[in-house]
């Protein structure tokens, strides 16, 4: 699927588009920034000047269009599952189940990977979870961990996302880098034959940094990884081909709740199913969880439903609902 994430700018811009459109001043908003972005909003704005027949059309349109990609190359039977519930969109349920099916379709697009396998996966799996040489965190039996676990109350300031080939001469370097303790974070890649393994994976290997990092510590990164990077395949802030910083990192369970809560009065089928995705797996935590890659799941097919979300960790989402929602 070729839908990329919306960069900074853009998702400031539609910021701005929900403000006016909520009741603030052009004319405090404008004020100080540069033409490119007024002209960004403006554009925002006339497009959500639509009558409400021609966005219930559009809305429609642009699920079906979503259904499609989604659905390339895939079975009958799911081909045809779509089908129905596209054709009774209009009632709750199946309206409800058609975005939970999108959650999971869309959010597939952006993690899941089917690289060649690497036949000496399994061999490196193993020497480096016998290491010694740097703390291990197995706890999460499909998950390795390596590096400054976090202690209690230390928490993740920012995460990187490697699309990389794991092999053992990368593993070394990262060890390396934190052992000396040029940066101060764990980083973790997957078992092989399971869904979290570095060939199913665009981001092979995930960096949560506990401290900021210094631009001197991107460029090495940068430089260890390049003769391993498969792609860019992946969300968030380009730093050099296969490695991405996070944008959004994970969202805040209040957030969600809230988000719930808002869009609920607009569109209660919408706001049902992203309940339903973002519940814990019984026996598994309590409270409302959503990575960044489910974010931008969410933010796909939301606008597809006729609904423009934005995400910041300071102010939670921003909602504009432009939806012929039944």
């Amino acid at each position: 699927m070729e839908t990329k994430p919306q960069s900074a700018g853009e998702q400031k811009i539609a910021e701005y588009v929900v403000r006016i459109k909520n009741g603030e001043s052009k004319e405090s908003i404008f004020k100080g920034l540069s033409p490119a972005f007024v002209s960004g909003i403006e554009e925002g704005l006339q497009k959500q000047e639509a009558s409400p027949f021609e966005q219930k059309e559009n809305a429609q349109s642009k699920i079906s269009e979503l259904v499609t990609k989604v659905s390339e190359g895939r079975k009958q039977v799911v081909k045809d599952l779509y089908k129905n519930l596209l054709a009774s969109i209009k009632y709750p349920d199946s309206r409800k189940t058609l975005a939970e099916a999108l959650f999971q379709d869309v959010y597939n697009t952006y993690r899941i990977a089917e690289y060649p396998i690497d036949p000496k996966e399994e061999t490196v799996w193993e020497t480096y979870l016998r290491s010694t040489t740097i703390p291990i965190n197995n706890k999460k039996p499909e998950w390795m961990y390596r590096g400054n676990i976090p202690t209690h109350g230390e928490e993740t300031v920012t995460r990187a996302s490697l699309n990389v080939h794991v092999t053992p001469e990368l593993i070394d370097q990262l060890d390396a880098m934190i052992i000396s303790g040029k940066m101060r974070a764990n980083y973790k890649f997957g078992q092989p034959g399971t869904s979290a393994s570095p060939t199913e994976r665009h981001d092979s290997i995930t960096v949560y940094f506990l401290e900021e990092p210094t631009q001197e510590i991107l460029q090495e990164i940068t430089k260890i990884i390049k003769p391993y990077t498969r792609g860019n395949n992946l969300l968030g802030k380009k730093i050099s081909d296969g490695f991405f910083m996070s944008e959004v990192g994970s969202i805040e369970n209040q957030h969600i709740a809230d988000f719930i809560a808002h869009i609920e009065t607009l569109d209660p089928s919408f706001a049902e199913a992203v309940r339903t995705y973002t519940s814990p797996t019984p026996g598994k935590g309590v409270g409302l969880k959503m990575s960044e890659a489910q974010y931008y799941a969410v933010k796909d097919v939301a606008h597809a439903f006729g609904h423009e979300i934005a995400y910041t960790k300071d102010s939670g989402f921003v909602l504009n609902s432009t939806s012929g929602a039944s």
